[in-house]
């Protein structure tokens, strides 16, 4: 999903990119459960494959969010690795050049060893882009629920396009707080 600000009107427009087709299908039939979340005005869906999406468009964002990329039966839990076109350090790149000045990757994952892998493929992602490990740091950050047996998709991982303010980063731990993170 990503959200572009339209700048001549002052809208909000998301771009919700959902390679499974039968995906779409269940969140309009769950309409109600899920906030008609595909039939407002503002959201664009798209069926694509999300690396494909953003390397074909021209298009920026403020946020560019990958969400639930993999399922139980595809990662044991964090006891072996997952494989995705979606997620590499050459598309972290990508994503990072989709994002406006101090726009973020926010990358949702379902365990801290999921969560750790992850952090280190936007690291090797910055340390393409000439970034020293220290400049990477600048850029992400990392929060965990308490409870992961009751939000099994309880760590995210946050990636500035530049480095996060310290205004950023207390925002980010205010909201965690008040949201048990």
């Amino acid at each position: 999903v990503a959200e572009k600000r339209i700048f001549e009107t002052g809208e909000r427009r998301v771009d919700a990119v959902e390679v499974n087709a039968a995906m779409i299908r269940m969140t309009r039939a769950q309409g109600g459960f899920a906030g008609h979340v595909y039939d407002r005005p503002e959201v664009a869906v798209h069926e694509s494959e999300a690396r494909r999406f953003v390397r074909d468009t021209r298009d920026t964002w403020q946020l560019v969010s990958l969400s639930l990329m993999q399922t139980e039966t595809a990662v044991d839990r964090g006891n072996t690795g997952f494989q995705s076109w979606v997620f590499t350090a050459e598309s972290v790149g990508e994503y990072l050049d989709r994002l406006t000045p101090g726009g973020v990757l926010a990358i949702v994952q379902n365990t801290q060893p999921v969560a750790a892998r992850t952090l280190a493929t936007v690291q090797a992602a910055f340390g393409r882009r000439g970034l020293d490990p220290a400049e990477a740091i600048d850029r992400t950050a990392v929060f965990g629920l308490a409870d992961e047996v009751e939000n099994p998709f309880a760590w995210l991982v946050v990636v500035g396009r530049d480095p996060l303010s310290e205004q950023a980063r207390e925002a980010l731990l205010r909201e965690g707080a008040a949201t048990g993170v």
